[in-house]
């Protein structure tokens, strides 16, 4: 058993730079922690910590990290991940909740980081394409946090994502040294 395992799904790489930023914070040994993404992995590793990491659709994430997410019991437990619309802490609470519903009582839920991510140049196209068919001020909207997103993860989100990774090893340890 691994006492880490960073498992994450990425559509664009954003959440990949996320996981690999994770992943290198990690200060251990290399055969305590593992990298996977989640389209490659095979259920068998095991770890004491999972950080789970995912792109936001539609407010949450995708079945094969529900599958996942649904499957551990008894873990240190913290997600992460990128959004390319919505940058606000209501919001990423949201997403937290939602992704949350699927994790068994029996872990430990640790916390969550959720940044902005940006977006295929196509669905961009797709926003300009609905001007004059429904309301422009809200395509204004939606263009403007597309816009907003173009840059990140950058690298302060990389640095919030390393803090937070430390955060994640201090509350996992002080929450095993509790049952200790």
């Amino acid at each position: 058993m691994k006492r880490y395992l960073v498992a994450y799904a990425s559509e664009t790489g954003n959440t990949l730079m996320l996981a690999k930023e994770i992943h290198n914070a990690i200060n251990c040994p290399k055969d305590e922690k593992e990298l996977v993404d989640i389209r490659s992995w095979n259920g068998t590793l095991d770890a004491e910590l999972y950080f789970i990491g995912f792109w936001i659709n539609r407010g949450s994430c995708s079945l094969e990290i529900i599958d996942l997410i649904s499957s551990l019991h008894g873990k240190n437990v913290a997600f992460f991940g990128t959004c390319g619309l919505g940058d606000s802490y209501e919001y990423h609470k949201m997403l937290e909740q939602n992704a949350r519903a699927w994790l068994a009582e029996d872990n430990n839920f640790l916390g969550s980081f959720f940044c902005l991510g940006k977006m295929p140049v196509e669905i961009r196209n797709r926003y300009e394409s609905l001007r004059g068919n429904c309301g422009d001020v809200q395509i204004d909207f939606m263009l403007s946090m597309l816009d907003d997103a173009a840059s990140h993860p950058d690298n302060q989100d990389l640095l919030q994502v390393r803090l937070f990774t430390d955060e994640m090893l201090i509350k996992a340890e002080n929450y095993t040294a509790a049952y200790i």
